[in-house]
């Protein structure tokens, strides 16, 4: 971007992957102003379209060809959401755990999404 000279700022858009649709992944649609699709293991349909989020019907329809994941499900849905979608998972694919589990829980899905080739984020 530069002032002047007519130039306008041009803003990359992205879609970003939401797993689990609870009240933290709904606080981010609703702020977020980005593009975005999520999954959930409940049914949340009337949520996703209330907050314009793309309901998908499986985790790894979610974050295929996604550049960034949220994962916002219980410490105990950690690991089989991290293993559900990982080898879904874009190369290089920002996997961001927001759950408040202990260290040692945010272990195996780290080492999951290490293994299909994505980075992995302790958000929490």
């Amino acid at each position: 971007m530069s002032s002047g000279g007519g130039e306008h700022a041009t803003l990359v858009t992205m879609t970003l992957s939401l797993i689990g649709f609870g009240e933290a992944a709904q606080a981010f649609a609703a702020d977020a102003g980005w593009s975005a699709r999520g999954f959930d293991s409940a049914d949340r349909r009337a949520d996703f379209a209330r907050l314009g989020v793309t309901a998908m019907g499986t985790s790894a329809a979610t974050v295929a060809a996604t550049p960034l994941i949220l994962s916002l499900v219980t410490a105990a849905s950690a690991f089989s959401a991290a293993r559900d979608a990982a080898a879904h998972l874009s190369p290089g694919a920002l996997w961001c755990e927001w759950n408040a589990g202990a260290p040692a829980t945010t272990r195996a899905p780290a080492v999951v999404v290490a293994a299909a080739g994505g980075r992995y984020v302790d958000c929490a």
